[in-house]
């Protein structure tokens, strides 16, 4: 037996680790942000069952595949560390472009495998390392530009490049140890919807309603007046907003179980759902658990004002008549590391609002699920954050026609098969540019 301080690496529990070879890891100083990176890079990206450890003989002896992770001189796989994962504090880091294949990246190094540290990238992609900077340029609703982003001032942010860093990794071990595999990768498309209005005419509750009313009357709006009427009485009317049959046959074709986030918040500016206390609302919570799982749409202010999000949870949890414990921010409005902490503090297991609101591809550079790390207390926490890959209005909004949308969404798609991971998609049931468009087969 040696007396270091070791971390043992555990893959998932999908997988079988006996076939999988053990991974020596060594660094002369074992921390929770090298615990985690590993975690990430080498166990969960290249599906390795791994050890990391500071005790230099043990490592010097041990015979199967490993690497150091050290500044020292040391024969065999070396890579040479930046300074990021022995800190502990958050500052400002010194960006310096390196070039690497076609991309430019950062955090250069010396006498190590590749020119610059790819755990440290890592670790600063996928933390979101930059988010936490309170003098970010934010835009009109408070979140944090993508202008911001190294990844897009360095032409990156449609790329998952964690992935494709674990994998070249991959192929440096698999060049010094034969019999080490590289995983196959897998794909998998996760449809979402964000109910941010359930229905035009249903469920209004009575203010709301006798003001859509009187607009549509003085308005001279005689259809909608009708509809808002026939709806008073129960009948059913055509509503474009009441796309759910649609999703449920995707979600048959697809073979697949979505997700549909539910806003409960009471109507404002920002929040203009129907009313959770409605049987509209009620219907249709109960109509949508019986082909997809239904999580929270904290509202718009839940970001900043945590009791929020307490009782709105606690609402739909009582609609529904089940636990909730997945959500996704409505505006994707949240803060690093706030939001998350207090998504935990209520419950909150997964979380997929960690995607870009005005474009489309990797807010945090990598394309499987992972546990969010709160860079202020340097803690790997027990949230899960599914990266949101493209959203239909952000799609729509950098698009100038049909031929360029699906020009993007097939490299996207495309990265990801190359990569391995989830491609999340969120579409708005309000939203008609998500729903005129299904095609039998097609991605999105």
């Amino acid at each position: 037996m040696h007396c270091s301080n070791t971390y043992r690496g555990l893959i998932s529990a999908y997988f079988d680790k006996n076939n999988f070879i053990k991974m020596l890891i060594y660094t002369p100083l074992i921390t929770t942000r090298i615990e985690y990176i590993m975690k990430i890079m080498i166990g969960k990206l290249l599906l390795t069952d791994y050890e990391i450890t500071d005790d230099f003989n043990y490592y010097s002896n041990y015979r199967d595949i490993k690497f150091a992770y050290c500044n020292e001189s040391i024969e065999g796989v070396k890579f040479s560390p930046a300074s990021l994962l022995f800190e502990t504090n958050i500052i400002r880091q010194d960006i310096v472009p390196v070039k690497w294949d076609d991309y430019k990246l950062f955090f250069p190094v010396k006498d190590s495998i590749f020119s610059f540290d790819p755990f440290a990238v890592g670790f600063y992609l996928i933390t979101r390392y930059e988010e936490y900077h309170t003098d970010n340029k934010k835009d009109a609703h408070g979140r944090f530009d993508i202008t911001n982003a190294v990844s897009f001032q360095h032409g990156f942010y449609r790329i998952p490049l964690v992935n494709i860093l674990s994998n070249e990794i991959g192929k440096v071990l698999k060049s010094h140890f034969s019999h080490y595999e590289l995983p196959k990768q897998t794909f998998n498309q996760i449809d979402t919807y964000d109910v941010d209005i359930a229905f035009q005419y249903k469920g209004k509750g009575g203010i709301r309603f006798i003001g859509s009313l009187a607009k549509s009357i003085i308005s001279g709006n005689f259809e909608k007046t009708k509809k808002l009427l026939l709806s008073l009485l129960g009948k059913n009317v055509e509503d474009k907003f009441d796309t759910y049959e649609l999703h449920r046959q995707r979600a048959i074709q697809r073979n697949s179980r979505p997700l549909h986030f539910i806003l409960t918040a009471p109507f404002g500016k920002f929040d203009r759902n129907i009313s959770p206390h409605s049987k509209a609302f009620a219907d249709l919570i109960q109509q949508l658990s019986q082909f997809s799982d239904v999580g929270l749409h904290p509202s718009y202010y839940s970001s900043v004002k945590p009791e929020l999000l307490k009782k709105e949870k606690a609402l739909l949890e009582n609609k529904l008549g089940l636990s909730i414990t997945k959500s996704r921010q409505h505006y994707l409005r949240f803060e690093f590391p706030d939001t998350f902490n207090h998504l935990i503090e209520n419950g909150i297991e997964e979380d997929y609002s960690l995607g870009w609101p005005n474009e489309v591809g990797f807010r945090a550079s990598i394309s499987i699920p992972f546990p969010f790390f709160d860079l202020t207390r340097n803690i790997e926490t027990r949230l899960l954050l599914h990266p949101l890959t493209i959203m239909d209005g952000a799609l729509d909004s950098i698009c100038s026609d049909e031929k360029e949308k699906n020009e993007i969404i097939n490299f996207i798609t495309n990265e990801i098969k190359k990569s391995g991971g989830e491609m999340v998609i969120l579409r708005h049931n309000s939203y008609s540019n998500s729903n005129s468009g299904f095609i039998s087969g097609s991605t999105f």
